[in-house]
């Protein structure tokens, strides 16, 4: 499995043929290529399998995104909208994303990043649990999102 920030060559056929199913709480990939292309701040990322096939996503926020839940500092970063494609789940591949996620983000991204926030719906229990599986910690209180609270988590990087 590998990590790569999104790019049309490699996965914009693969991108129409994603299947979100019945996740209501995430954003579309083609929703977070779009934002990624008009903020410098914002990453969008495909996760691929060792085939190149595209089999999850999700988006990066730095500055105003880790703001929203009022995390301030170059070292934060939101992770937005992570799906995995319909067809792969149940699998892992939504936990061993994140196993080696900040030595992604420092060779891609930014090398000060050390610790990603997220919001998660309160109601989406599944999701909670991968989070916590792949190492994110919940963080006292709520943030009202579009379709109701969101606990917020954090993964810090661990010490090398």
């Amino acid at each position: 499995m590998t990590l790569q920030l999104y790019s049309d060559e490699l996965f914009s056929i693969q991108i129409e043929t994603y299947v979100l199913g019945k996740t209501p709480y995430t954003g579309t990939p083609q929703n977070i290529v779009k934002h990624a292309m008009f903020d410098s701040d914002r990453f969008a990322v495909a996760i691929s399998d060792e085939d190149g096939k595209l089999i999850g996503f999700f988006g990066l926020h730095l500055g105003a995104g880790p703001q929203t839940y009022g995390y301030i500092g170059e070292e934060y970063a939101l992770v937005r909208g992570m799906s995995i494609d319909e067809r792969h789940r149940g699998n892992g591949y939504g936990v061993k994303c994140f196993e080696h996620v900040f030595e992604f983000i420092h060779e891609e991204i930014s090398d000060t990043i050390t610790s990603l926030i997220l919001g998660v719906n309160e109601q989406n229990i599944s999701a909670q649990k991968a989070y916590e599986k792949a190492g994110f910690k919940k963080k006292p209180g709520f943030v009202q999102g579009k379709l109701g609270k969101l606990i917020i988590m954090e993964k810090q990087k661990s010490a090398s």
